[in-house]
């Protein structure tokens, strides 16, 4: 009924026959064993209804004035000029808090690798944690347990000075995203640990089990 409010149900599908569509395909079998875990989805799913509760997972608005233009992202972290581009961030922070997402991506799991002097001082690995079902042109896909973006790897490397240098491994598990983000305000403040509820339509969605950056 949220959906079909804001038009997000395909054209011709009334609300009854989406519920049909959730309760009677999959939802009342699968909530039986929500966490087993299946064999790969290599392909995983387009153009799909997807439904998910998960850790681990942020929707990242596009265009980010800050994010997506090296230079100023880079001036983020010079301490001298940090209150303008807090500044420049705020438009990015309030698209990220409100709940309904408008063809965004998501990052799936996370990496993160600090190297000080020539020596990596910290490794950090985050997988999420939770599950994931689709409805789509592949027809039904799920992945339960532990997993990461499967579409592919956005990674990056910051130099904060001759001496330290970070990696940042993002893999995206959804794209084109139109829905809605249930507890994106919680999840926002209190850390990606917490899980995420989503519901929506998708162009694009895969995962996998293992690390993408091995």
């Amino acid at each position: 009924m949220e959906l079909n409010e804001h038009g997000l149900l395909p054209k011709g599908m009334s609300v009854r026959q989406a519920q049909r569509l959730v309760s009677n395909s999959f939802l009342k079998v699968e909530l039986l064993k929500p966490y087993q875990r299946n064999n790969e989805n290599n392909r995983g799913n387009t153009n799909c209804l997807v439904i998910g509760i998960a850790n681990e997972t942020y929707f990242r608005p596009y265009p980010a004035l800050v994010m997506d233009i090296p230079i100023l992202y880079n001036l983020a972290f010079n301490s001298s000029l940090r209150n303008i581009t807090c500044f420049l961030a705020l438009p990015y922070v309030f698209r990220t808090l409100q709940p309904l997402k408008f063809g965004p991506y998501a990052y799936v799991g996370a990496r993160f690798k600090l190297v000080e002097h020539g020596n990596t001082t910290k490794d950090l690995i985050h997988s999420s944690s939770g599950w994931v079902w689709t409805i789509g042109s592949n027809g039904f896909k799920k992945w339960n347990g532990t997993f990461y973006g499967g579409l592919y790897t956005k990674y990056k490397k910051i130099a904060h000075n001759n001496y330290t240098s970070a990696e940042i491994w993002d893999p995206v598990g959804i794209r084109g995203f139109v829905g809605i983000n249930f507890f994106n305000f919680i999840t926002s403040f209190g850390g990606n640990e917490l899980p995420s509820f989503y519901i929506g339509f998708a162009r694009d969605v895969n995962f996998t089990y293992s690390p993408p950056w091995i």
